[in-house]
C-alpha cells in the first residue's frame, strides 16, 4: 500500500506548510492510500480529517517539506488581544493529484499469440472470390502443418473450391467465437490456396487424419481424397499473418 505524506510543519515565524490536503484525502477515500501527517501541525490535520468524517492518519514527527509546500498565514493578533488564534487549514487551492491509473506493461509476443490461437481452435473462416471478384466465406475444419500451412478437405464442387480453382488468392481468419467481449483475438492471414496433388497428398492426409482423430473425428486415408471419392484435400500457404494488439483494433504482423 502506498503512502501520501502531508507536511503540516509549523515554522518558527508562525507560517504553516500544507501539502495537497484535500487531494490527498480524496486519494485515501478512492484508492485506499494511507495518509501520514508529519511536522508540528500534524495534530491540526488530524482534527480536520476527523471533522470531515475520514479516517485520521497516523502522526509521525518530521519536518521535511514534500511536493512543493504552500504557505497559509494564520490570523494576525489584534492589538490588545490575547493569544494568537489556532491556525486553520486552508485546502481551497490544494493541488490536484490525479487518480491512480493502471498502465499495461505486458507486451505479448505476436508469434506466440498466433500459435496459441491456431492450436486452440478447430475451424477457420476461409474467404475466397470468384473470377469476377464476388466474395464468399466458408468455415472449414483445418489441420495446421506448422503455423503457415493449413489443410482441409472439401468437395471440388463446393463454391469455395470452385473459387480457388479460378482464383488462388484467399484470406483466412482463425478466432474463438465464444470469447468474452473485449477479450478475444484472432489470426488474420493473406494466403494462396490450391488442391493438393501428387505425393504431397499422402503426407497431408496423414497429418489431417491425426488431427481429426485427436478431436474425436474419423480416420482419413488417401483413398478418401482422390477419384472416385467425392472429396479433395486442399492446402493454403500463408503469405502474411497478423494478430490484434490487445484492447485495440490495430493489427500486428507476425514476423516469426
Amino acid at each position: 500500500m502506498s503512502q501520501v505524506v502531508l507536511d503540516v510543519s509549523m515554522s518558527l515565524d508562525g507560517f504553516m506548510f500544507v501539502d495537497g490536503v484535500e487531494a490527498a484525502i480524496e486519494r485515501q477515500q478512492i484508492a485506499g492510500d494511507k495518509l501520514v501527517c508529519v511536522g508540528g501541525g500534524a495534530s491540526i490535520a488530524q482534527q480536520a480529517l476527523r471533522r470531515s468524517g475520514r479516517r485520521a492518519p497516523e502522526q509521525r514527527r518530521a519536518c521535511t517539506p514534500r511536493i512543493g509546500p504552500r504557505l497559509v498565514r494564520p490570523a494576525r493578533r489584534a492589538s490588545g488581544a490575547g493569544t494568537v488564534p489556532r491556525p486553520r487549514l486552508s485546502i481551497r487551492n490544494a493541488p490536484h493529484l490525479p487518480h491512480r491509473q493502471v498502465r499495461r506493461t505486458d507486451t505479448p509476443d505476436p508469434a506466440a499469440t498466433a500459435r496459441a490461437i491456431i492450436d486452440a481452435n478447430l475451424y477457420m473462416t476461409l474467404g475466397t472470390a470468384d473470377e469476377a471478384g464476388q466474395p464468399w466465406v466458408s468455415p472449414v475444419y483445418y489441420a495446421p502443418d506448422g503455423y503457415r500451412e493449413f489443410l482441409w478437405v472439401s468437395s471440388p464442387d463446393s463454391r469455395h473450391s470452385r473459387n480457388i480453382a479460378g482464383r488462388r488468392d484467399v484470406s483466412i481468419v482463425i478466432f474463438d467465437s465464444s470469447a468474452a467481449i473485449d477479450t478475444g483475438n484472432g489470426v488474420y492471414m493473406s494466403a494462396v490456396a490450391r488442391e493438393a496433388a501428387g505425393d504431397e497428398r499422402t503426407d497431408g492426409i496423414e497429418l489431417f487424419s491425426r488431427r481429426s482423430l485427436s478431436h474425436g473425428g474419423r480416420l482419413w486415408v488417401l483413398e478418401d481424397v482422390h477419384a472416385p471419392a467425392t472429396l479433395r484435400l486442399y492446402r493454403a500457404t500463408a503469405i502474411q499473418l497478423d494478430v490484434l494488439e490487445p484492447h485495440t483494433d490495430r493489427r500486428i504482423q507476425v514476423r516469426a
